[in-house]
C-alpha cells in the first residue's frame, strides 16, 4: 500500500482507499457556484479516510483517550486583510474532542501538513465562498 506521504493526486488517494477514482457524487441538483465545494468536500473525506488508512489507525472518540486528531487552521485573508488570501496558519489536535469533525481530522500532523501543501484547493474549495465573476 502506498504511504500517505507519497500521495500526489487524487487517484493515490482512491487507491489506498480502494476506491475508484471516476466516481464522484452527482451535483447537478447544486447551484453552480457550489458544485466545486461539494466534490472538494468530497474529496477531503477521502483524503482523511486515506491518512487514517494508511497508518493503520481507526479514530477513537471515547472520553479520555489519548489519540492525537490534527486539524488546520488558515488564515482566511492575506496579511494586509483583503479576501483571497486563503493559508495555511497552524495546526491543534484534540484527543476526545474536535471543533472540526471527525472528517477532518488527521493522524499525524505531517499527515496534515501534507494533505494541505499537496491538496490546498481542496481545503480553499470548502472553506471559502468564491468570488463573482
Amino acid at each position: 500500500m502506498k504511504k500517505f506521504l507519497e500521495v500526489t493526486n487524487y487517484e493515490d488517494i482512491c487507491e489506498i482507499n480502494g476506491d475508484d477514482h471516476t466516481k464522484l457524487p452527482d451535483v447537478s441538483a447544486y447551484d453552480d457556484e457550489d458544485k466545486e465545494a461539494a466534490v472538494s468536500e468530497f474529496k477531503l473525506w477521502k483524503l482523511v479516510k486515506a491518512a487514517w488508512k494508511a497508518a493503520g489507525k481507526k479514530q477513537d472518540w471515547s472520553r479520555g483517550n489519548n489519540q492525537r486528531k490534527y486539524f488546520g487552521w488558515f488564515w482566511m485573508a492575506d496579511r494586509s486583510g483583503s479576501v483571497g488570501g486563503f493559508s495555511y496558519y497552524d495546526y491543534d489536535y484534540g484527543h476526545d474532542n474536535s471543533i472540526v469533525g471527525a472528517r477532518r481530522v488527521f493522524p499525524s500532523r505531517e499527515d496534515l501538513e501534507h494533505a494541505i501543501k499537496t491538496f490546498p484547493e481542496l481545503f480553499k474549495n470548502t472553506m471559502t465562498i468564491p468570488e463573482e465573476k
